[in-house]
């Protein structure tokens, strides 16, 4: 876990650089051809008698490096391949494709590792090689942007993303709360599933829970598209943030399993679509030579604050649940303020109309 934090940290900057100056299917194609053959590298291991446990640590380091690669690049294609007004949809579309992917990855693994300790890694990469290969029949030209081939500045070039998004105030906002979002909701749901676990609650209860809201927010993100089409992103984003809130607090108050869960479920089914709104309007103000970086730098304070939330989730488990809530609720309850309160977010249309 650490050495994937570690390779995905160290990685996240560069990677948003070299997607701005590579062709961005091949870098796609490249990487999952290269994930395929870290994956695989573990099952042959095991197969000859010579897996070591450092070979897990290098190949779990390697594959977040190299997916560092890959989500610049397909984030910053996504603009190239799909028209304005069907970015936030196609985002939504995206987060459902993760959705089921997250629902659907634990049970295949734990069924396959039953098999066989290294199957789940033989199937991943099974699976990258299918991704190299239907990346490989996009039409689209993906080539870097113009721009892309200007003098490279190899200590200045890193930093270009977290410039821009410090000098423009949309993409700070959007970023700030992105960032701050995914403390809150990470640290929620790693106290709620430890403070389950301290209660005694079952395990099926707990996977019965994280089920639910897997199929809460993959409901949400599918009818993402047919609500932005209808509704402002600023109502739907700051609609989403509210409930969240909302829901945050009740659980503070109410801390009961049932409640938990129910509440748990109408937040992962609010914000799908907001989100979605806000990725595409990331995208269509972001100057396309830019897009990697600008990716890139967003993860990096995304993934700086992941483990950070874990732990302080892990430190306040054992405390009184309202006083363990509190730091998280207060991270969502500042999303809330900056999307009621930011005018470049509170102004969202419809994505693609004139009110956008």
């Amino acid at each position: 876990m650490a050495a994937s934090t570690v390779g995905s940290l160290v990685m996240s900057l560069p990677a948003g650089v070299l997607a701005d100056r590579w062709d961005r299917r091949r870098t796609m194609v490249r990487t999952s051809l290269l994930l395929a053959v870290v994956l695989m590298s573990v099952p042959a291991a095991a197969v000859l008698g010579v897996l070591h446990p450092l070979h897990l640590v290098v190949a779990s380091f390697l594959v977040a490096v190299l997916g560092a690669f890959f989500g610049p690049a397909e984030q910053a294609s996504l603009s190239t391949l799909v028209r304005s007004e069907d970015l936030a949809p196609a985002a939504s579309l995206n987060q459902a494709r993760s959705a089921v992917a997250n629902l659907i990855g634990p049970s295949l693994a734990g069924a396959l590792y039953a098999l066989g300790h290294t199957l789940p890694l033989l199937g991943d990469a099974l699976l990258n090689l299918v991704s190299a290969l239907v990346v490989g029949r996009i039409r689209t030209p993906l080539p870097a942007p113009v721009g892309g081939d200007a003098p490279h500045h190899p200590g200045r070039d890193p930093r270009d993303g977290l410039r821009f998004i410090a000098a423009t105030p949309p993409i700070r906002a959007v970023v700030a709360m992105t960032a701050i979002a995914s403390f809150g909701f990470g640290g929620l749901l790693a106290l709620i599933t430890l403070a389950f676990k301290a209660q005694g609650q079952s395990d099926a209860l707990i996977g019965g829970m994280q089920t639910a809201y897997g199929l809460a927010g993959l409901a949400g993100a599918l009818a993402g598209p047919w609500l932005l089409r209808r509704v402002r992103t600023s109502t739907l984003f700051t609609g989403g943030v509210l409930t969240n809130c909302a829901c945050a607090a009740a659980k503070a108050v109410w801390p009961q399993p049932w409640v938990i869960i129910t509440l748990l479920c109408l937040a992962c089914l609010t914000l799908p679509p907001g989100i979605a709104g806000v990725q595409a309007y990331q995208l269509t103000i972001t100057p396309p030579e830019l897009q990697g970086r600008v990716a890139g730098a967003s993860g990096f304070l995304t993934l700086a604050l992941a483990p950070v939330a874990t732990l302080l989730a892990g430190t306040l488990a054992s405390r009184r649940w309202t006083l363990a809530i509190s730091p998280f609720l207060g991270a969502i309850s500042i999303t809330a303020v900056i999307a009621t309160a930011n005018p470049h977010i509170r102004t969202l249309g419809i994505p693609g109309s004139s009110s956008e």
